[in-house]
């Protein structure tokens, strides 16, 4: 899948996070009674009433000095009270739906006098995990100097970060390098929560979330996992959201293909297995921010390309050479690459750079999707 978001100056990062959930604390009604010459109490769960006097049980209740009355059903006489249950009592004696306790008034059936206590309690709500979306970052804009980043839910004031110098990993996120996921709650999976993240850069000093230069807002949804990646020049940089393929079958290994590269002789490229001394087409005519997930055209035999772009093939035995070369019969070679894949994991190959020997150099990165979130400074994801 292919979105554009918000000009950025890099890839945003990300490291782990998890999400508490706390229900809210249910309650339960409770009063407390006071009853005499006539006066009632109710109490939310259990009541005790004073002669004469009425004590009233359920959830509201009210009394005049002849009547008790109930939630339910009740009837009384001047020296009687009823509870939402079954009560009887004397001239002295009140009762409640779950338990009463009386006192003897001074003058019971005339219901002069009277006192009760009303007991309270309540339930607390109850707890349950709030469901989380993953997503991970890329810088693969040349810049000389690293970003750091921030985030926030859409509509919120307060940012969360910077989140790799708070996790100890000076420098930001310098080129090339991408980030281990973040788990971020998503409350309404139905339709995914939206997230704002912030670039910073990373100059001088320690970066500040007050500084935040560019925006991206991205929707996380519950238990899946996304790729941000930025691509193209300083001056007109652009991101890229593609969705991961997540958990997979232990059996099974694969790999995805995108093109952030910059320059002409990367404006369209094909991607090649070496095999001896021939190459086999994998993904071809695939330009800038394209990939496997998109229009590039799958031309193997030995897999399948899945819903998420990622060839899928049993384990092989040995590591595979691939190659990257512009796009046509007889084009350059611009980078060759041996990726190792192991049965149950999934990379995503990035073709990156800009053709400026040296930093910037064309290059095909090779990361592989590490779905455990990151802790501590443990951030950055495995890539080569």
């Amino acid at each position: 899948m292919r979105r554009n978001l918000l000009v950025m100056a890099l890839a945003l990062g990300a490291v782990a996070c998890g999400g508490n959930a706390v229900a809210p604390e249910g309650s339960g009604s409770s009063a407390g009674t006071n009853a005499g010459d006539g006066s009632s109490g109710a109490s939310g769960t259990s009541a005790s009433a004073a002669s004469g006097s009425n004590g009233s049980s359920g959830s509201t209740a009210s009394t005049s000095a002849s009547t008790g009355s109930s939630s339910s059903t009740a009837s009384s006489s001047a020296s009687t009270g009823s509870s939402s249950s079954t009560a009887s009592s004397s001239a002295s004696t009140g009762s409640s739906s779950s338990s009463a306790s009386s006192t003897s008034g001074s003058s019971g059936a005339s219901g002069a006098t009277g006192s009760g206590t009303g007991s309270t309690s309540g339930s607390s709500g109850s707890t349950g995990a709030v469901p989380q979306g993953y997503v991970r970052a890329a810088n693969f804009v040349p810049i000389q100097f690293g970003a750091d980043f921030c985030y926030r839910k859409v509509g919120d004031t307060q940012y969360t970060g910077p989140v790799l110098t708070n996790a100890g990993v000076s420098g930001g996120l310098s080129f090339g390098q991408m980030t281990r996921y973040l788990a971020l709650p998503d409350p309404a999976p139905s339709g995914g929560t939206q997230y704002e993240f912030g670039a910073v850069a990373v100059l001088f000093g320690a970066p500040d979330c007050s500084a935040v230069q560019a925006t991206a807002t991205l929707t996380v949804r519950a238990n899946t996992y996304q790729t941000a990646f930025g691509a193209g020049s300083v001056g007109s940089p652009s991101v890229n959201v593609l969705t991961d393929d997540g958990p997979v079958a232990n059996t099974s290994a694969g790999f995805r293909f995108a093109n952030a590269a910059q320059g002409n002789a990367a404006s369209a490229v094909d991607l090649r297995e070496v095999a001896g001394n021939s190459t086999n087409g994998l993904f071809n005519n695939v330009g800038f921010l394209e990939g496997s997930f998109t229009n590039g055209t799958f031309s193997g035999s030995f897999g399948t390309v899945d819903a998420n772009g990622y060839l899928v093939f049993a384990a092989p035995a040995a590591p595979l050479q691939l190659r990257v070369r512009t796009h046509g019969g007889g084009g350059a070679t611009l980078d060759t690459e041996s990726v190792t894949l192991a049965a149950g994991s999934r990379h995503s190959l990035f073709f990156i750079g800009d053709g400026t020997p040296g930093s910037f150099a064309y290059h095909l990165l090779d990361c592989l999707d590490e779905l455990a979130p990151g802790s501590g400074s443990n951030v950055l994801a495995t890539c080569q």
